[in-house]
């Protein structure tokens, strides 16, 4: 077998666990490798994990090498369509991938800089995040909270890209202070006159403030499991308690899932998951349908989401349904999947 390692893109994703390797290895004895091993710059693109179970085998992998002019994509965007559409990632997991795709971002940026002989841009530069989470097709908000994850415990980050936690547990983890900000110069100044004042005159007893009444003892902190529970009754809610339930807990909604459900913005959001799930469409199908849009999307913009993901694009704004299609068999897909859809 030749010496193959992942492309730094290829890497931004996690391999799969062990026993989803195995179960590959396995179907690759059994009915050979069904789609090829494409390489880019001497290391492998896509199809990492075809690699890693051909190795398990002893079997040499069926090996591509990819051509960014004759596919009319970039490799970046080769990645990120084949593992959006190949593989289930949470929501965790994905913001991730912003993360490190912003990185990649700024450390590509930087060398390009320093190849022209152009001084490099100090700092962080303010668009590597907005363009990892258009690319990725995540709400912006999410990257953040998962860079502060990274920031504050390199570990905790690499559960959460693993998706043994989901991104709320390890802002828990963590729990991320807010910002200190610096006093402005009016109340710097008013802390020193209150100094001097202070180290000059006596205090007054009638300025000593009367004793504190002890208020309520802190609520314990609620467990996994009653968090869960608290949540389920959130989803029973909105969905209808005692309808769909045993629908939802058949597999429709992880208890994972549920927790995020209860913490979506608002009561709207939770409707337009429960419409967009009624449509037999997975949760991360539907909270995608949340964050894929905004009103100022042009086509152009949908377009360019539409062929990073595959072909076909489903999104929702309020009470207004905007479809996408790219090429006929993506056409039929949307079709299919759109009968029967309430009509607004």
């Amino acid at each position: 077998m030749p010496h193959l390692e992942p492309h730094p893109l290829a890497a931004l994703f996690p391999a799969i666990p062990d026993n989803e390797l195995q179960a590959l290895a396995d179907d690759i004895r059994q009915h050979g490798q069904r789609e090829p091993v494409l390489t880019y710059e001497g290391k492998v693109l896509d199809g990492w994990n075809r690699v890693r179970a051909c190795r398990l085998i002893g079997a040499n992998p069926w090996l591509m090498e990819f051509d960014p002019a004759s596919a009319k994509m970039t490799p970046e965007e080769l990645v990120i369509s084949a593992n959006l559409r190949r593989r289930h990632l949470s929501v965790g997991q994905m913001s991730a991938i912003v993360v490190e795709l912003s990185e990649k971002i700024e450390r590509d940026s930087t060398r390009d800089a320093l190849a022209a002989n152009l001084p490099p841009t100090p700092g962080r530069p303010k668009t590597a995040l907005t363009t990892a989470a258009e690319m990725i097709g995540m709400d912006e908000r999410r990257g953040r909270d998962a860079r502060a994850v990274k920031a504050a415990s390199p570990e905790v980050f690499a559960q959460l890209k693993l998706g043994t936690i989901t991104l709320n547990e390890a802002m828990e983890k963590i729990r991320v202070p807010g910002p200190e900000l610096e006093p402005t110069v009016a109340e710097s100044e008013l802390q020193e006159t209150k100094a001097a004042s202070a180290a000059t005159f006596p205090v007054s007893p009638m300025a000593i403030p009367p004793p504190t009444v002890a208020g309520k003892p802190a609520a314990p902190r609620l467990s996994r499991k009653e968090r869960i529970a608290g949540a389920w009754l959130d989803v029973e809610r909105v969905f209808g308690a005692g309808k769909y339930t045993k629908w939802l807990r058949d597999g429709r909604l992880t208890d994972d899932e549920a927790l995020e459900f209860e913490k979506l913005a608002s009561d709207a959001d939770k409707k337009q998951v429960r419409t967009v799930m009624l449509q037999n469409r997975s949760f991360r199908e539907a909270v995608e349908s949340l964050t894929g849009l905004n009103p100022q999307n042009s086509i152009e913009d949908l377009h360019s989401r539409t062929v990073r993901i595959g072909g076909s694009f489903v999104g929702q704004i309020g009470e207004f349904l905007h479809v996408v299609a790219f090429g006929e068999k993506a056409r039929a897909e949307l079709l299919e999947r759109l009968a029967g859809w309430p009509a607004k």
